[in-house]
């Protein structure tokens, strides 16, 4: 890790231009973000405290659907935030900002090796698989069941109108495991095809809905057509808390960074061009959660709200 206040501010414009991947991975670089921060910034403890408020905003705002995002950044400074919390000592924040993260840290690494061991136990020898977009998580799961030697191929969709999908193949095609890329536009004549269709989440809702990549709820309603079995992958720890309290979680949108308007219509003022990165995926097009608690209903989500990490108290 580096003792660089510059480290951490690109750390976070890393994650504000979509330069980092996953929200596994964007949550891990969030709390290093954090940690840096309290190791170079100068002043006492009240000017860190507003310092590290700023940056938690900056990285729920940069990703507002990634939940996961939020509970750490929440778990790690809650503590300060309390209206009678007594005043800390910038020695004393760092402290407690680095315990808490590396408490998170360690809970989510756990989650997620657990994720990915229940995963590979949903794949089976001959499957079919659909998937959609980059996971990280979806990756570690096949890369799993292929150490178990289990064979299978998998239908993918290019996942514009940042292609994805194309880095998803590529890596799957590493692990020796056999790839159809489709268009996005293809997948209710493809779905047929398969007999299961996984996805990651970047948020699970209250209700078990999920949020993943644009295009993820119209896979939901290919799957509820053709009876085709739709899993998302995902730990506790990306529980929506906002969703729990009856909030709705915000779907991201960038500019047209991905060239969807046709070259020479960009500037047209009459063009209205709407790049929103995620949706929203309804319970009941959801066979189940693949979670670090197990194969779950997505009803039953709610049930494991009470997880320590996704508590706000202070530690003992």
């Amino acid at each position: 890790m580096t003792n660089d206040i510059h480290s951490a501010e690109q750390l976070i414009t890393d994650i504000e231009d979509m330069k980092v991947k996953g929200a596994y991975l964007i949550t891990c670089v969030a709390l290093e973000a954090l940690t840096l921060l309290t190791e170079k910034t100068a002043g006492a403890g009240e000017a860190l405290v507003d310092t590290l408020t700023t940056a938690a905003k900056r990285l729920k705002a940069a990703q507002p659907s990634m939940a996961s995002v939020a509970n750490a950044c929440v778990y790690v400074l809650n503590p300060l935030m309390q209206p009678k919390a007594s005043p800390m000592s910038a020695p004393e924040i760092q402290q407690l900002v680095t315990t808490r993260s590396q408490q998170f840290l360690v809970g989510f690494e756990q989650a997620q090796q657990q994720v990915i061991e229940v995963g590979s136990r949903v794949i089976r020898d001959g499957d079919v698989i659909f998937i959609h977009s980059y996971t990280g998580t979806l990756l570690a799961i096949f890369s799993r069941a292929r150490e178990e030697g289990k064979q299978f191929q998998v239908i993918a969709t290019e996942s514009r109108p940042y292609g994805e999908g194309r880095v998803m193949v590529t890596e799957l095609l590493k692990l020796g495991i056999p790839c159809t890329l489709i268009i996005d536009a293809a997948m209710g004549s493809y779905i047929k095809r398969a007999n299961k269709a996984l996805v990651g989440s970047d948020s699970i809702l209250a209700n078990g809905s999920v949020v993943n990549k644009m295009g993820t709820q119209l896979l939901g309603l290919a799957c509820h057509v053709y009876g085709v079995p739709l899993y998302a992958a995902g730990s506790i720890l990306k529980l929506s808390l906002e969703s729990l309290q009856g909030g709705e979680v915000k779907i991201l949108e960038r500019p047209d960074d991905g060239a969807i308007a046709p070259s020479g219509l960009a500037e047209n003022k009459m063009l209205q061009v709407e790049n929103h990165i995620f949706d929203v995926t309804p319970a009941q097009y959801i066979k189940a959660l693949i979670t670090d608690k197990g194969v779950i209903a997505p009803a039953a989500i709610v049930g494991f709200s009470n997880d320590p990490l996704l508590s706000y108290a202070a530690p003992d």
